[in-house]
């Protein structure tokens, strides 16, 4: 085969594993907006994912570690803030709070701890997975008794405020 039309065949695979992942990712899309089973749009996904990170074991990796620590994948954060009204002690706080920053939260477990797919590499993968979720839900925690903190003592916070130089225009200077 001349070195053209190989260049020529690599380009229209690509084109079309492109189109077709694509493809995919619009019918998982339609599947969440439908409501469609969540073990069909997870299938998905998952099948996705291990097309394209095939070759990148630590990615791969990486995907199967936070698809396990993420609570409640299949909601989103404003039906998951509607289910916990309508049931409170089926959502609890924590993971709550965990779901809207879980992004920052792995971050900052990555910063002080390891990287996840590193982190735990000689215990058993349920093990890893319980170790970083209970650091997960101390952060959490933290964030909870830090924004309590803060709601229940306004007097501290304005008479701070009052302490600080304005410009007249409630700005400090």
């Amino acid at each position: 085969m001349a070195p053209s039309i190989w260049a020529g065949s690599l380009i229209m695979a690509t084109n079309f594993y492109k189109r077709a992942r694509d493809r995919r990712w619009s019918s998982i899309k339609r599947r969440s907006k439908t409501k469609c089973l969540f073990t069909i749009s997870k299938s998905a996904a998952k099948e996705i994912y291990n097309a394209r990170y095939r070759n990148d074991p630590t990615r791969k990796k990486r995907f199967e570690i936070l698809e396990n620590l993420e609570p409640f994948p299949d909601q989103t954060v404003g039906e998951l803030v509607n289910l916990q009204k309508a049931t409170p002690a089926l959502v609890n706080n924590e993971d709550l709070i965990i779901k809207i920053f879980f992004n920052s939260f792995i971050d900052r477990f990555e910063r002080e701890r390891a990287p996840i797919t590193m982190f735990g590499s000689a215990i058993t993968f349920d093990k890893k997975i319980a170790g970083i979720r209970e650091d997960l839900v101390k952060y959490a925690q933290e964030y909870q008794t830090k924004n309590v903190a803060q709601v229940t003592t306004p007097t501290q916070a304005t008479a701070t405020a009052s302490t600080v130089p304005s410009n007249g225009l409630a700005v400090p200077a």
